[in-house]
């Protein structure tokens, strides 16, 4: 995941999972929760504390060999576990969920993420109208989460263009800024 920086000073790196996918089936009602949330890319949901910890430690060391260095991490599909949110804790500087953006040292920032969704028709369809009313909520901050699949649906471009004209004269900035 990146989060570019208009001012030209360069991009924020974040960690999303290893393999974006589902590693495991949750529990009732659980696996219920995660596929409503990110379909088969909810990868940590049914994932013992050791399997998570296994993923998340591949996917840092794979982007470190690459000389980047992830402060902060975003779960495929927003989908944690308690396991998942202690180890990031840890490890990262930030993690952002549906709701927010929370520091490791234990600042939170609420603001939800206004974010389109691919992994269904019923989704695809409704989720532009629900970005576009909760846009119109948001107070001060507008946090707005892009996946590379919105790109490939000209209502989810549409709402993008929408949302970005609403933020016109508004300063970006990336989650590292916001917890710093």
């Amino acid at each position: 995941m990146l989060a570019a920086r208009p001012d030209g000073a360069g991009d924020v790196v974040a960690q999303h999972g290893l393999a974006h996918r589902r590693a495991a089936r949750a529990a009732f009602p659980r696996n219920v929760l995660a596929h409503w949330q990110g379909g088969d890319a909810a990868e940590f949901p049914g994932l013992g504390a050791e399997d998570a910890r296994l993923r998340v430690e591949c996917g840092r060391r794979l982007l470190q060999d690459i000389e980047l260095d992830p402060k902060g991490f975003v779960a495929p599909g927003y989908a944690y576990t308690r396991e998942l949110r202690a180890l990031l804790a840890d490890r990262f500087e930030w993690f952002a969920d549906l709701g927010g953006v929370l520091g490791a040292a234990g600042g939170e920032l609420r603001s939800p993420a206004l974010c389109l969704g691919c992994s269904t028709p019923l989704k695809r369809r409704l989720s532009p109208a629900v970005v576009r009313a909760t846009a119109r909520r948001s107070r001060g901050l507008m946090r707005l989460d892009i996946h590379p699949a919105d790109f490939d649906h000209r209502g989810h471009v549409a709402t993008l263009e929408a949302l970005l004209a609403r933020a016109a004269g508004h300063e970006a900035v990336t989650y590292d800024q916001l917890v710093a």
